[in-house]
C-alpha cells in the first residue's frame, strides 16, 4: 500500500478536518437565510454558503480513509469500542448543551424522547446531530464489506454497492423521519465514505501525485476536473459530481497546507476540536441565544467569525470541564 511518500497523513486529515468544520459552519450560518431572520446575506454569499455543504462528504470520505488506515495497520477494527469512544465524546457536549434547554429554555423533558436523542436515534434536540447516526451506521457495516477485502473482488463490490445504494436513496423519503431518515442518509452517503477506504488501500493520493511530472499539473487537473464537475452538477443536477469532487478538495487543501508552513497549525487546531464544534455550532446558531449571542451584528462575516470563535471557546471550556472530572474521579478511585 504505501509505495509512496503518504499524502494524506494523520496531521494532514486532521488539518483537513479543520478546514472542513470552518466550512460547516459556514454553510449552516450562510446556507439557511429563513432560520437567521435579521442577518445580512448577499446572493454570492448564500451561494458560498450551499455550496460549502460538500464539507458532509468530506468528512465522510475522512472517516472512510482512516478506518482502513487503522484496519490496514492493525489487521482489524474495533467497531464497538471505537461506538463506545464516539458516544463519550458526544455526551460531553450532549450532557453539558441539552439541559440548558431544559432548565433556561423550558423545552419539555419526556424520558423516551431524551433516550432516543441520547443514542442518536433521533434528533429532536438538535436536527444537525444526524450525521453522528450516520457515521455510526456506516461504521457498523464497515467490517462486513471488509470481510472481502482480500478479494479482487473488492473494489467492484464497493463501487457497486455504492451505485446501488446511491440509486436506492432516491426511493427513499426522508421527510417522513424515524428509520426513513436514517435509510436515506445511510444510503446517500455511503459512496462517500467507502470512497475514501479505497483511496486508502489502493494509495490512490500517491498514485495520482506520481503520475504527474509536477505539483503544478496535479493542482491544475484538480481545478478542472472540479470545474466539470460543478459544470455537470449545476447544468443537469447530477449531485453524484459532489462524490468526485470530494478527493481533489482534499488534494488542493493538503497542497494549501503544505504552502502555507507552520501557518497549517491553526488548521490543526481546528481539527483537534472538530467533532465538538460540529456538535455545538447549530445551537448558537439556531436553537440557543440566537438573537442575544450570534445576532449582535447584522453582517454576515462578523456573526461567522462571531459562530466560529464561540464554537471554538465552548469545545475548550467541554474539554476542561470534563477533564478535570475525570481528574477528580480517578483521585477519589485511589482513596
Amino acid at each position: 500500500m504505501m509505495k509512496y511518500e503518504t499524502v494524506l497523513s494523520k496531521d494532514y486529515s486532521n488539518m483537513v478536518k479543520g478546514m472542513a468544520v470552518l466550512m460547516m459552519i459556514m454553510h449552516h450560518i450562510w446556507g439557511f437565510p429563513e432560520k437567521i431572520p435579521g442577518l445580512l446575506l448577499s446572493n454570492i454569499e448564500v451561494q458560498i454558503g450551499s455550496a460549502a455543504k460538500i464539507c458532509v462528504s468530506i468528512f465522510m470520505f475522512l472517516s472512510g480513509y482512516g478506518l482502513y488506515y487503522t484496519f490496514y495497520k492493525k489487521g482489524e477494527i474495533r467497531v464497538w469500542h471505537r461506538v463506545w469512544s464516539i458516544y463519550k465524546r458526544f455526551w460531553q457536549v450532549f450532557f453539558i448543551f441539552v439541559p440548558i434547554g431544559f432548565l433556561f429554555l423550558s423545552k419539555p423533558f419526556a424520558i423516551q424522547e431524551f433516550l432516543q436523542n441520547m443514542f442518536c436515534l433521533k434528533f429532536g434536540y438538535n436536527h444537525e446531530w444526524w450525521f453522528l447516526g450516520t457515521y455510526i451506521e456506516l461504521l457498523i457495516i464497515l467490517p462486513v464489506v471488509l470481510l472481502a477485502d482480500k478479494k479482487k473482488v473488492f473494489p467492484y463490490l464497493v463501487i457497486g454497492l455504492a451505485v446501488l445504494l446511491r440509486g436506492l436513496s432516491y426511493f427513499v423519503n426522508m421527510n417522513s423521519g424515524g428509520v426513513s431518515y436514517h435509510m436515506y442518509n445511510f444510503l446517500y452517503y455511503y459512496p462517500s465514505f467507502f470512497l475514501g477506504t479505497l483511496f486508502c488501500k489502493y494509495s490512490l493520493f500517491e498514485k495520482f501525485r506520481a503520475a504527474m511530472a509536477k505539483e503544478t499539473i496535479c493542482v491544475a487537473a484538480c481545478v478542472v476536473l472540479i470545474g466539470l464537475a460543478f459544470v455537470v452538477r449545476s447544468k443537469w443536477n447530477v449531485t453524484e459530481m459532489t462524490i468526485v469532487m470530494t478527493p481533489l478538495f482534499i488534494y488542493l487543501f493538503v497542497v494549501f497546507f503544505r504552502l502555507i508552513g507552520n501557518a497549517n497549525k491553526v488548521f490543526l487546531f481546528f481539527g483537534k476540536h472538530s467533532m465538538n464544534m460540529w456538535l455545538i455550532h447549530t445551537f448558537f446558531c439556531y436553537y440557543y441565544f440566537q438573537k442575544e449571542m450570534l445576532m449582535i451584528s447584522d453582517n454576515a462575516i462578523v456573526a461567522y467569525v462571531l459562530l466560529v470563535v464561540m464554537s471554538l471557546l465552548s469545545s475548550m471550556v467541554i474539554d476542561l470541564i470534563w477533564r478535570h472530572i475525570h481528574d477528580v474521579l480517578i483521585f477519589l478511585s485511589k482513596k
